[in-house]
């Protein structure tokens, strides 16, 4: 039944098959927004069948993939060989399908979780890990769009403000600040 409207990560088309649930190499979840292509196919078709499987695979991702209580409401699990197989992370976190799938239908349930998801991005902000930022900054656009709520605008405006204060001068990457480099990350000559 948890399976219901998720997708694996990786099939092997000369097999004709899926690859075994191991580690990352399971269930999608959100990573890349597949659901996010399923939608915008009903928008082009407006064939009902894009649209019955968007929806099952968006409930799937508020529902299941996405962490119901605890100070880590509103995050997203990545992708993993078992749905529950971490307790989500920003950096995978994505509101376009849901946002897509409540303008197109109005499900409050999807629209509570939008909240969710936009108020945990709130609080979630890094000055060293970008991936994390960018994403809280989209979530909190998707909200400020669906709500006109301008707290939510305010902080994607601070949060790329913050991201932009980071690139370097050249433009040829963002500066990081001692011990912010990721794990096996390297500094340019000049950097701090």
């Amino acid at each position: 039944m948890l399976n219901w409207g998720g997708i694996q990560t990786h099939y092997l088309p000369l097999e004709g098959r899926w690859t075994n649930l191991i580690e990352r190499f399971g269930w999608i979840n959100g990573e890349t927004e597949p659901q996010l292509g399923v939608l915008y196919q009903y928008a082009r078709t407006r064939d009902d069948r894009w649209l019955r499987l968007g929806r099952n695979m968006v409930r799937h991702l508020v529902d299941v993939d996405t962490v119901q209580a605890g100070e880590r409401a509103g995050l997203m699990r990545r992708h993993f060989a078992v749905h529950f197989g971490q307790p989500g992370d920003m950096s995978h976190t994505f509101l376009g399908a849901p946002s897509l799938l409540f303008y197109l239908t109005g499900d409050e349930r999807v629209r509570e979780v939008i909240q969710q998801v936009a108020d945990q991005s709130m609080r979630h902000f890094s000055d060293s890990y970008f991936r994390d930022s960018t994403d809280a900054m989209k979530n909190c656009l998707w909200y400020y769009e669906l709500s006109g709520d301008e707290r939510y605008r305010e902080q994607a405006g601070r949060i790329l403000d913050s991201a932009l204060s980071a690139v370097a001068a050249d433009g040829g990457g963002a500066r990081l600040a001692p011990g912010d480099a990721p794990q096996g990350g390297r500094r340019r000559p000049g950097d701090p």
